[in-house]
Parts: structure tokens; C-alpha cells; sequence
């Protein structure tokens, strides 16, 4: 039950009041404060402010530091010792994740709101760190949040919504589990993933993860799987531009691979024309992703794979251009590609400095998926016949030494 409001959420509320700020002013210094890509976007940030500020959630990452940042005073000042008082007591989102399920409390409309926050913080998670060390987290997220549906303490109210919820923590899990390249893991994460959407009857997400049995059947070089999966969905009129867009980036690998090239360009033209249509009211949530930047990573690839390698190597260069700041992971896959798709080329000069700054990324982005990519790389330039010049077999020495953790 609810009890008087916690000393420490008046605090918060009193902060901000006396400063003359709104939540929306409050969020915008928090946007300002934070590092990029470690808070979601400023609706979810104000619904979490109103939350501490009325004693629903007690601050934890990323929400604690910013606050003692921008009020400028110590933990203790704000928040004291105690947390008794909180309707949900949790000091993080990794707290609500790994404990939240196996509480005795009701799974509740609030409950599902904070678990969408933590997939947003495990999403940021991964764009930092990569997926190596996460997925042991993201698995247990998964497990704890599907408890909820099975424990018959989820209301018949809020059973669609949370159905929806934990859908997108398996997506996530499954993507992150990819990264780690724990591929057999990843598959059965999304299956079951999957059946949960299903039952939610969110087609949105459950094409998220048809497409991302797509992306694997790529990776794993299933390449008549992950064709037909894409074309099961292609044909369907009501996809919206992004995710056509999407679709089509899969069937144009699929093809490359197969070395089927007419239909792969035209694959990858239909990309770009279903992507020029711009963001449409249609596009699901998670589309923000499919951009310039990420058809110009697949393009490039599929350029590669096609043998044409001048027109490859011009595209990765895009691709690595368009990264966003902040997106850690992703730029030291993009940057991974790119030392690939380089080498593959056999142009040495433009391969060497981009090895040397991956040499200062290798161990600070776990993304295993890419380690291996970068260690298929350093064998490729080990194996090659062609007189490679020192300074690029020297730091293909230090990349095998890092990777190796030596």
C-alpha cells in the first residue's frame, strides 16, 4: 500500500521548484549533463522525474549522478539513507530487472511502465558497451520479466500491455546475446521472444524479430533462410516505409551472398526509395534506427560480397562517417567493417589507420561478434601473399596481442 511521500522525493521536487524549473527545463539540463545515449527520449525522461518526485521509483543510474550534478549537492543530501517510503522499491533499473519479478507486489500498469524504462537503459547499455559482458544481464532481465506473465499476478488489465513489454526485453536479449556472439543462444531467445509479441498481438515488434532471423541467417551465412524470411514479409502492403526499407536491406545481403547481383541491386535500390519516403506516422517505435547510415553499412557489404570492391570500399567510408557520435558499439563495428572490407581490397595505405585506431578501441567495447570479425581480419592479413607494408604488419601484430588479451 501507499504510504507518506519519502523525505527524499520531496527533496527532488523542492530542488528543482526553487530553481524555477518545470520537469521539461529539469530534463533538458539532464540531456545537457548526460553522456550521449545513456538517457531515453525526453518523454520517458519527464515521466521519470514525475516518478522519483512523487516517490515511485527512487533514482538509481543514470538519474542519481545527474541529479547530484545539477543540484549540486552530495548523495546523502539528497537522498539520505533510508529508502523506506517508495511504492516500488528499487535503486536502479538493473535492481527492477534482476529482483523486480520475484516480488510478492502485484504486476501492476506501474510495473510495466518501469519495465520498458530499463529495456531503454539496457538498449543504452549496449550502444555504449556491446553485448559481451551484458548478456549474462540481459538474459536474467528476460527470465524475471516473462515471470511476471507466469506467476498469475498480472491483472487481466494490463496483460496485453505487459505481453507487449516483456516481447521487447526478448528482442533485446536476442540482439545482445548476437553481439556476444552467442548465436545459438540468440535464436532461442528470439523464438520464444517471438511467441510472447504474438500473444500481444504486437505485429510491430514481431517484425523486428522475423527481422532479426533474418540478420542471423546473414551472419550465419544461412543465406535461403534469411531470403526467405525477408520475402515473407516484403509483399505485405501495410509495412510501413522503415520497415520496408528494413527488409529490403536483408534480401539485398541474402542475395549478395548468393551472388544473385541483379536481384541484390535492386534489393538495395528498393531500400533507398522505401527510405527517401522519410519517417511516416506508420513507422514503428524502434525504426529510428533504419537511416542513411545503416543502408550504407549493408550496401557497402553486399558491394563486397558482389566483388566490387572500389564501390565497396567508397560505401564503408559513408557508413563509418555517418555514425553518430556516442554510439560506441557501433562505430567499432562499423570501423571493424570497414579494416575488412579494406584489406579485402588489398588497399594497404587506407587500411593502416584504421587499424590503428581500432588497436585503441579493441577491450573497451565488448562486442565479441566484432573481436572475431577483427580476428578473421588479422588472419586474412597474416595468410596474405602480397608484401604488406611493416607498419601494417606490426600493427596487425598488436591487434592479434590485444584481442588475445596479451
Amino acid at each position: 500500500m501507499k504510504v507518506g511521500l519519502p523525505e527524499w522525493a520531496r527533496r527532488l521536487r523542492a530542488e528543482r521548484e526553487s530553481r524555477g524549473w518545470g520537469r521539461a527545463d529539469l530534463a533538458r539540463e539532464m540531456l545537457k549533463a548526460a553522456e550521449p545515449y545513456t538517457l531515453p527520449g525526453m518523454k520517458s525522461i519527464v515521466a521519470s522525474i514525475k516518478g522519483h518526485e512523487v516517490g515511485r521509483h527512487r533514482p538509481g543510474d543514470p538519474y542519481r549522478p545527474l541529479y547530484r550534478t545539477i543540484y549540486g549537492k552530495s548523495d546523502h543530501e539528497l537522498f539520505g539513507g533510508s529508502p523506506e517510503g517508495m511504492i516500488i522499491d528499487h535503486a536502479s533499473f538493473g535492481d527492477l530487472l534482476l529482483t523486480g519479478a520475484r516480488r510478492a507486489r502485484p504486476v501492476d500498469a506501474d510495473h510495466v511502465l518501469a519495465l520498458r524504462d530499463a529495456n531503454r537503459h539496457l538498449v543504452a547499455l549496449d550502444n555504449a558497451y556491446g553485448g559481451g559482458e551484458l548478456v549474462a544481464i540481459a538474459c536474467r532481465a528476460f527470465r524475471n520479466a516473462g515471470a511476471g506473465l507466469a506467476s498469475g499476478r498480472c491483472p487481466p488489465a494490463v496483460e496485453r500491455d505487459l505481453q507487449a513489454a516483456v516481447g521487447e526485453t526478448g528482442e533485446i536479449a536476442a540482439w545482445i546475446a548476437y553481439d556476444a556472439d552467442r548465436q545459438a543462444l540468440s535464436r532461442q531467445l528470439i523464438h520464444e521472444a517471438m511467441m510472447i509479441s504474438r500473444l500481444a498481438g504486437d505485429r510491430g515488434m514481431e517484425l523486428l524479430q522475423f527481422s532479426h532471423l533474418s540478420m542471423q541467417g546473414v551472419y550465419l551465412h544461412r543465406s535461403r533462410e534469411a531470403l526467405s524470411l525477408a520475402d515473407s514479409v516484403i509483399d505485405d502492403r501495410r509495412l510501413s516505409g522503415r520497415t520496408s526499407t528494413l527488409f529490403q536491406m536483408r534480401r539485398a545481403r541474402a542475395l549478395a551472398q548468393l551472388d544473385e547481383r541483379r536481384d541484390a541491386l535492386k534489393a538495395l535500390s528498393a531500400a533507398h526509395a522505401h527510405l527517401g519516403d522519410g519517417v511516416g506516422s506508420s513507422d514503428p517505435p524502434w525504426a529510428w534506427w533504419i537511416d542513411d547510415h545503416e543502408l550504407a553499412y549493408h550496401e557497402a557489404v553486399c558491394h563486397g560480397d558482389l566483388g566490387s570492391w572500389d564501390r565497396a570500399v567508397e560505401v564503408i567510408g559513408r557508413a563509418v562517417e555517418g555514425c553518430e557520435a556516442g554510439r560506441t558499439r557501433c562505430s567499432f563495428n562499423d570501423r571493424a567493417q570497414q579494416l575488412d572490407i579494406l584489406v579485402r581490397a588489398g588497399a594497404w595505405r587506407e587500411a593502416e589507420p584504421v587499424l590503428v585506431t581500432l588497436l585503441a578501441e579493441v577491450g573497451e567495447v565488448g562486442s565479441h561478434r566484432t573481436d572475431n570479425l577483427l580476428t578473421t581480419v588479422a588472419d586474412r592479413l597474416g595468410r596474405s601473399k602480397a608484401a604488406l607494408p611493416s607498419t601494417l604488419s606490426d600493427a596487425t601484430a598488436e591487434l592479434r596481442t590485444r584481442l588475445t588479451g596479451g
